[in-house]
């Protein structure tokens, strides 16, 4: 049993540990025992403190457009957003600005479409 998130490298020795993390070859070499290699999909839930959420906002997303992570989603609860940005080239374009009331989809995962409602009051 693991009580921490799964361990994701970004690169050599830097780690991250995000909310949800996809990885869609479930069979793919970058899946290690104690860390995945990358992913497809990283989803962040803000953190509320001020440095927690320029982590979260900022740093996060440049870190993972770096290790070429194609899709993140940024849930703000705070703000009741999710923000889903896509990797182009070697920065994130944002695909889509969802407030309650919307649907959230992924461009990756074309089946992969949520109420934001469903994820902002998810416990």
């Amino acid at each position: 049993m693991r009580t921490a998130g799964m361990r994701l490298r970004l690169w050599d020795r830097k780690y991250r540990e995000p909310d949800i993390v996809f990885l869609r070859n479930r069979d793919s070499n970058l899946r290690q025992e104690n860390f995945w290699d990358g992913a497809d999909l990283a989803i962040e839930i803000v953190s509320r403190s001020l440095e927690d959420r320029e982590r979260d906002l900022v740093t996060k997303r440049t870190e993972y457009a770096r290790a070429g992570i194609q899709e993140y989603w940024i849930v703000d609860p705070e703000q009741e957003t999710v923000v889903v940005l896509w990797l182009a080239g070697d920065a994130y374009t944002e695909a889509g600005h969802f407030g309650r009331g919307d649907t959230v989809s992924s461009s990756l995962l074309p089946e992969l479409a949520l109420p934001v409602e469903a994820i902002l009051d998810a416990d």
